[in-house]
């Protein structure tokens, strides 16, 4: 009679080789990511090995996690004594249970299943951004992240050069504006994002984060999710007096991990400050 009872041999198979990525593991995977899952201590005699996901304990069979997709894969015979199946886990939270059946060959022959269970963890990534203030030197708040709070209006830098009997006008000269980009992540994985204007005086956009030591012209990628926090510094140029709501706006976020990519579910995702108009010197002279 065919040996189709793998009892604590199969069990300890279906351990399912857990691994991690990233802070997670293939056993409370977050919703979305995609994990190869691996039985082991098989039967190498020819057997029929099939996978299917269900939220059953008694009884294999289909899917009722819909967003996972068809994951009744029919391994086929395997003489290897181990077989593998890729799931995409979907957008459903909760305890689905991983099955594995093997059937026997011939006439009359029998099947033997186990199956175990994955707990899908909510996708918790959130990215955001704020508008801080302007600036003339170019420094904000670089040893004290947590100061850096959020601000509604400005005043741009003063004309530069501006002597008196000049003819300098407030437009003249450029400011460095500040925002903030705060990661809310409890998934771990590594993230990248890049901050967009529309407006044609923004001449420069420059990104400081807490592992680095210099401000970057390149948008940040590979970010640890210990990195919660990035300065960016856009340099607007020749300012027109008046000049309102200038726009920084998050593009290409997203975050890395078990063997999946997932976009922003954070918000806000766009930060406007006011430039301010400062007074017109350009006709004073001095006596």
């Amino acid at each position: 009679m065919k040996k189709l009872i793998f009892t604590l041999m199969m069990m300890a198979g279906l351990a399912l080789l857990a691994g991690t990525a990233m802070g997670q593991s293939k056993l409370t995977p977050v919703a979305g990511s995609t994990w190869d899952y691996t039985v082991q201590d098989l039967p190498t005699d020819g057997d029929q090995v099939t996978f299917s996901v269900n939220q059953s304990s008694t009884t294999p069979g289909t899917t009722v996690n819909a967003t996972v997709g068809a994951v009744d894969a029919t391994v086929g015979a395997t003489t290897t004594g181990q077989a593998t199946v890729t799931i995409t886990w979907g957008t459903t939270t909760g305890i689905y249970n991983l099955w594995i059946e093997v059937t026997g060959q011939g006439t009359g022959t029998c099947s033997n299943r186990r199956f175990k269970p994955i707990d899908i963890q909510p996708n918790n990534f959130e990215v955001s951004i704020v508008a801080i203030g302007t600036d003339n030197d170019g420094v904000y708040d670089e040893s004290d992240w947590t100061l850096a709070s959020a601000a509604t209006q400005d005043c741009p830098v003063f004309a530069t050069g501006a002597e008196f009997n000049m003819d300098n006008t407030e437009s003249d000269g450029s400011s460095y504006v500040f925002y903030r980009v705060d990661l809310d992540d409890s998934n771990t994985g590594t993230w990248e994002f890049e901050v967009t204007f529309t407006e044609t005086n923004v001449t420069a956009i420059e990104y400081y984060d807490e592992g680095t030591t210099s401000w970057s012209a390149t948008s940040p990628s590979g970010l640890a999710a210990t990195t919660t926090e990035v300065l960016v510094r856009a340099t607007l140029t020749n300012a027109p007096a008046g000049y309102t709501a200038l726009t920084g706006t998050l593009a290409n976020v997203s975050e890395t991990y078990g063997g999946s990519t997932f976009s922003n579910g954070g918000s806000p995702t766009s930060a406007s400050i006011d430039i301010n108009a400062m007074p017109d010197l350009s006709g004073i002279s001095f006596n």
